[in-house]
């Protein structure tokens, strides 16, 4: 197996990243390993460990049940989370509010979307395409 760069590892990482956000704008996201360790190997690589530890909090923030509308509270949370990527991915060195870079993430993104999926990844699905 190829080693890749530090660079273009990270990038894939804030790619990964943005898929956990995308996925919190409709559900909280549930405490999966994948997660954690995406998240720690960011923060391994630069930026606060608050920028980590908040999005951790945030992406999975529970719907409060006393509040009968779900919509505002999926907003909110996909709204704070994606400031929270945003900041994560500037803390490592991205322009996170480039147009041509979230144009690029979103590339890579839906490459992987389209992917072909083997029978690997017919188990139950988690919050990411890890």
């Amino acid at each position: 197996m190829d080693r890749i760069d530090r660079e273009r590892a990270l990038f894939l990482g804030v790619c990964a990243l943005r898929d956990y956000t995308d996925q919190s704008r409709r559900d909280p996201l549930d405490a999966t390993i994948q997660l954690r360790a995406l998240l720690a190997l960011l923060a391994a690589q630069g930026g606060k460990a608050e920028l980590y530890s908040d999005y951790w909090s945030l992406a999975r923030k529970p719907l409060d049940p006393n509040n009968p509308y779900r919509r505002p509270q999926d907003y909110e949370r996909g709204t704070t989370t994606q400031s929270q990527w945003t900041r994560i991915a500037n803390a490592l060195g991205f322009p996170a509010v480039s147009m041509d870079f979230h144009q690029r993430v979103e590339a890579v993104l839906q490459q992987a979307r389209d992917a072909p999926r083997t029978a690997s990844h017919l188990r139950k699905p988690d919050c990411g395409w890890l």
